[in-house]
């Protein structure tokens, strides 16, 4: 049976982040999970080299800090406090966020993570980075994140999955996984393949016969290995629905899930370097950062608890 026991939900109490802890309070009922509220009190958060951090008491500043995430951490819980789910309030430091939730995550041994993400694109991406993508190149648990929005959404049911695959050993975890779910919430499943297209520049147009033949031929071979892999990794299952696209994945999978109205976005994360990530991209990263709804990606060997109840490749353990 599927099963999430621990689930951690980082917050730095900013608006993004309270968008996120309606889902991870929507998991931790659903799932019947500990829910565990993480807040990183960071000293030198963005510059450890500025003479500003450094002329006052550093430990005074620290006891200040702690002073007030404790009391934001209470406002912030306070009406979900009392009932029968577990809450566990946590005050981390360190030098910078990342970090302080992967090591959280490893040490308590967390079955998932549930956290905003601000969406950031462009320079801004690149001088601020991003807690959350870095979360999911690194972490090894599946993490669900939210794009802000302008305004909170209510939380609503779940009823239509899409799970974007590219026949990696990620993917095939990604969609073992989309099939519990499916299950668990008795949603559609809709299994997308982006077929990648190449731009060709305007003096080489219009496309020869030949050309159009070959993508024919190579959409076809795509849709039955596709079939041969959903049977695969799912089974006989008749609740979820192949497609195959042409075209740039990223904004493909996106188009994708806002057509047929997707409540929750399943990917295989890659965990590209930074390096990597700021020359080539992610598909998984791109997703994130302007998909509507959230978006879950999973690598293909999760972490699994000590009991056993982390979710591994064809169901929880």
């Amino acid at each position: 049976m599927l099963s999430f026991k621990r689930i951690l939900y980082p917050t730095d109490f900013s608006s993004c982040a309270r968008q996120a802890l309606t889902q991870a309070l929507r998991f931790a009922k659903e799932f019947n999970s500990e829910l565990h509220v993480l807040h990183a009190v960071l000293l030198h958060s963005q510059d450890p080299y500025n003479p500003a951090y450094h002329f006052p008491d550093p430990s005074e500043i620290l006891q200040r800090l702690n002073q007030l995430a404790s009391s934001e951490m209470t406002r912030l819980l306070e009406p979900h406090l009392g009932g029968a789910l577990e809450i566990h309030q946590v005050l981390e430091r360190g030098i910078a966020a990342g970090p302080v939730i992967l090591d959280y995550a490893q040490v308590n041994e967390v079955d998932l993570i549930v956290m905003g993400s601000h969406g950031r694109r462009g320079p801004r991406r690149f001088l601020l980075g991003s807690v959350a993508e870095e979360v999911m190149r690194a972490a090894s648990c599946p993490i669900l994140t939210l794009r802000e929005r302008p305004e909170a959404e209510v939380v609503a049911p779940i009823r239509t999955l899409v799970v974007a695959v590219d026949f990696s050993e990620n993917s095939k975890t990604a969609l073992a996984l989309a099939g519990e779910l499916a299950d668990f919430y008795d949603a559609r499943l809709h299994i997308v393949y982006v077929l990648e297209s190449r731009r060709f520049p305007d003096f080489i147009l219009p496309v020869s016969e030949g050309l159009v033949a070959k993508a024919a031929k190579l959409h076809g071979m795509a849709e039955e290995r596709l079939q041969e892999m959903a049977e695969g990794v799912l089974g006989q299952k008749d609740s979820f629905d192949l497609h195959v696209c042409l075209g740039r994945a990223a904004p493909e999978i996106l188009g994708f899930s806002d057509q047929v109205g997707a409540d929750l976005i399943l990917m295989g994360g890659q965990g590209f370097s930074p390096v990597e990530d700021l020359f080539f991209g992610s598909t998984a990263e791109g997703v994130v950062r302007r998909a509507l709804c959230p978006v879950l990606t999973i690598k293909a060997s999760p972490a699994q608890g000590h009991d056993g109840s982390g979710y591994q490749e064809g169901g929880a353990a």
